[in-house]
């Protein structure tokens, strides 16, 4: 920089005061900042355009662009653009000035392709390049401590959703009724599980006289880089006695041979702890051996019993706080991929089983219980339908509060199916990537190619 000289006194080489600050340069040219109004600029570059004040943009900043530029012999070069501005920023909400800001860009480049462009870029440029490795990628991708969305838009360049009204819409949630062939308590003891897969339990609890605990069943399938859920049994527990709740639930782990049993342990949910670590007996006399807590509290862990590992599946969820929006974002990151697969509608099932002669031969009633999960579906996607959300006034910050539109319908199995995603990506998940990591990595260390 050129230093000033004043009075034959050498000075810094910038002017500063108290909302001002000029740099000068030996080459002649100068940088300032702060307050601009009413100073003439040739161009001008919004570095984080996401963060700047639409106000002072539109203005202040914009209007300083009232002069051409001249070339060393003063002329103006008539192919040249004036008054350039570049915008520079991560990807942010839907609906912001800066979001307004980039279709404005966009639309003008389609009308006048020599003055304006767009560019956008993922992590795939850098990773290519060598600028970031692969493994900081799948462990952000996988960390559920890290916002889904966030990922979406400083990995991906992808605009979220103004995160207002409408949590799920129909659209949404009929897309990924897939489920076509459910596994019932009663028909699943025949079936084999290959490919790494395996089945998880999760509940709901229900804290009062009228609610029921919602529970589902979900195989869950390794893929390339996450876990994805197929739902293939639903049922309610219409009962608030926990000892009846957790035969239940051993009755399920026994039938499906499940490695992980997660359960609601917020409020009077952890008494249900008591219940399934010790053995219990159902109203036929049928004794239930006890399980162990994977999770549980400090004040809890010396009074409980321990089980073999194989025995000790029981995984506690409490959603209160940072962690319950952080439930909230990765569940919906999941939605969002196609990673959850639900039953297909009853109607859907009514006309596909209606033409398989083992199902038009049952009674009745088998039909209707054979026929109860896809009715179940219908009355999670009714839930799922009537969220909302809110709390978003701050739109850079990662407020998430989901509410019921209609408070007579329950929410329990978008907590169940929310709960589910969340304990097995941080019970099983991301310990499975890091594992895959390095055996790959130390197959490529011993490995030589000709």
């Amino acid at each position: 920089m050129q230093k000033r000289k004043i009075a034959g006194k050498l000075l810094d080489a910038y002017k500063m005061g108290a909302d001002y600050v000029e740099f000068a340069f030996k080459n002649g040219s100068h940088l300032d900042l702060g307050n601009v109004r009413g100073l003439r600029r040739e161009s001008l570059i919004f570095e984080e355009i996401i963060e700047q004040d639409a106000t002072k943009v539109n203005e202040v900043y914009i209007p300083l662009l009232n002069r051409p530029r001249t070339m060393a012999n003063g002329l103006i070069n008539p192919n040249e653009p004036q008054s350039q501005q570049i915008y520079i920023t991560t990807a942010g909400y839907q609906g912001t000035f800066a979001y307004q800001k980039l279709l404005e860009i966009l639309c003008m480049s389609i009308l006048e392709p020599d003055k304006y462009f767009v560019l956008g870029g993922t992590y795939m440029i850098p990773l290519k390049l060598g600028l970031t490795a692969q493994k900081q990628i799948d462990e952000v991708r996988n960390s559920p401590s890290f916002s889904p969305a966030s990922f979406a838009r400083e990995y991906l360049s992808r605009w979220s959703d103004a995160p207002q009204g409408a949590a799920f819409s129909s659209s949404v949630v009929a897309a990924l009724r897939q489920v076509k062939l459910i596994e019932l308590k009663d028909k699943r003891s025949d079936m084999a599980v290959e490919n790494n897969e395996f089945y998880v339990i999760c509940a709901d609890m229900a804290k009062d006289g009228s609610a029921e605990t919602a529970v589902g069943v979900a195989r869950v399938i390794p893929k390339e880089h996450y876990f994805t859920y197929k739902f293939i049994n639903l049922l309610t527990i219409p009962s608030t006695d926990y000892m009846e709740i957790a035969n239940e639930f051993k009755k399920l782990v026994l039938t499906y041979n499940a490695k992980l049993l997660i359960y609601d342990a917020n409020g009077i949910g952890a008494a249900m702890r008591d219940w399934l670590n010790k053995e219990t007996r159902d109203k036929q006399g049928i004794l239930y051996e006890g399980l162990g807590i994977i999770n549980p509290p400090d004040n809890a862990s010396k009074d409980l019993r321990k089980y073999p590992k194989e025995k000790t599946i029981c995984y506690e969820i409490k959603s209160g706080g940072k962690t319950g929006e952080e439930i909230h974002f990765f569940f919906f990151s999941r939605m969002s991929t196609g990673a959850i697969t639900f039953p297909i509608k009853l109607s859907d099932a009514l006309s596909l089983y209606s033409q398989n002669k083992s199902f038009t031969q049952m009674s009745i009633k088998r039909q209707k219980h054979f026929l109860q999960v896809y009715q179940t579906m219908d009355k999670a996607e009714m839930e799922l339908r009537n969220l909302d959300i809110v709390n978003t006034s701050d739109q850079l910050s990662n407020t998430l509060k989901i509410v019921r539109r209609d408070t007579s319908i329950q929410k329990d199995f978008f907590s169940m199916m929310e709960y589910m995603v969340y304990g097995v990506n941080k019970h099983f998940e991301l310990d499975y990537y890091k594992k895959r990591r390095k055996m790959s990595k130390g197959l490529r260390q011993i490995s030589f190619f000709d």
